[in-house]
This record gives structure tokens, C-alpha cells and sequence, in this order.
């Protein structure tokens, strides 16, 4: 089995078109890619599929907020690589101090470029 076919990635995100953008830009380079609009259908379906290798998850969606989600999941499923990420750059002390605290692996914010989560989704 090969690196890349080992990745194994979900999304979170209420915005039905980030969701889209993201899985046809990391797709090509996934063995299974997944997309859920919320934390509470993240959180059902890592305890469904525990061969989730990556995170990728939205700040601002309704319900639990990602920063909340992403301390939930660490907690629970430690292996896992988690980049949180927003249009909301009011986020950048809150996303490095949880990046300190090992909290999330990575984090960027929504502009348009999609190099960071395929360089995040490239890393192990």
C-alpha cells in the first residue's frame, strides 16, 4: 500500500460548496475522501469509520463550533491529524495557540488557495 492510498480524509463544513471545492481538490490524492456539514454528523461518522486518517474542519458552523469539535476529536481519536480552518482571520491566535497545544496539526484560511490543505493532506 502506497502513502497516498492510505490517506483517508473527512471534511466538515456547512457550506455545501467549500465541501465540493475540497473533495475535488484532494480526491486525486486520497484513497477515500468523505464530506458531512456539521460536528455532530463528524463526530457519528468517526466513530462509525475509525480509519479516518484526516481532518479537515470549518470554525464558524451551526452547533458545535470546529475549535470545539477539534479538541472533542483529539481527545478521542489522537492519531488523527486535524487542520481547522476559516474566512474569519480574527481566528489566527486562537488557531496558533491550539497548533501549540497540539490540538490541530495545521491551519489556514479560506482564500481561495487550495495549497495548503493538499500540503496538509500530503503531510503524515
Amino acid at each position: 500500500m502506497t502513502e497516498t492510498t492510505a490517506k483517508k480524509v473527512l471534511i466538515v463544513d456547512d457550506d455545501h460548496a467549500c465541501r465540493e471545492m475540497y473533495v475535488a481538490a484532494l480526491e486525486p490524492r486520497v484513497s477515500d475522501i468523505w464530506a458531512v456539514r456539521d460536528a455532530g454528523d463528524a463526530l457519528a461518522f468517526l466513530q462509525e469509520r475509525r480509519d479516518v486518517t484526516h481532518l479537515l474542519t470549518d470554525t464558524q458552523m451551526p452547533g458545535m463550533d470546529g475549535l470545539t469539535f477539534a479538541r472533542l476529536a483529539r481527545a478521542h481519536y489522537p492519531d488523527l491529524r486535524i487542520m481547522i480552518h476559516s474566512g474569519d482571520r480574527s481566528y489566527a491566535h486562537e488557531f496558533r495557540t491550539a497548533h501549540e497545544q497540539g490540538i490541530i496539526n495545521a491551519y489556514c484560511f479560506k482564500d481561495g488557495k487550495l495549497t495548503p490543505l493538499r500540503a496538509f493532506v500530503g503531510s503524515m
